[in-house]
């Protein structure tokens, strides 16, 4: 089984400007990501490319690559699954904002 290492790598989301101070990779790997990798933000859901030549580290998808997102169906279950993580998030936090009947 495979260890997560965190690399201390700033960037800010394209989509939703959230700023995340650390990234994991799923390679068994020492250095960061390359650039053209994708990269996915775990506030909002959305993919993102890695770009060292960018201020914020990541861009947005361009049409072709948003394509192959959707074709993929591993992008997919990512989405789903953190779809599913934001939901049972909500449902536990005692800070919800969910209306009581």
């Amino acid at each position: 089984m495979s260890n997560f290492k965190a690399l201390p790598i700033k960037t800010r989301c394209w989509n939703c400007g959230a700023e995340h101070n650390r990234t994991v990779s799923i390679m068994e790997r020492e250095d960061g990501p390359n650039d053209g990798e994708l990269s996915f933000c775990f506030k909002c859901g959305h993919f993102a490319i890695w770009d060292s030549s960018l201020t914020d580290g990541v861009r947005k998808p361009n049409p072709s690559e948003n394509d192959r997102l959707k074709a993929s169906k591993a992008a997919q279950r990512m989405k789903t699954l953190w779809a599913i993580h934001m939901v049972r998030q909500e449902e536990w936090d005692p800070k919800s904002t969910a209306k009581e009947d």
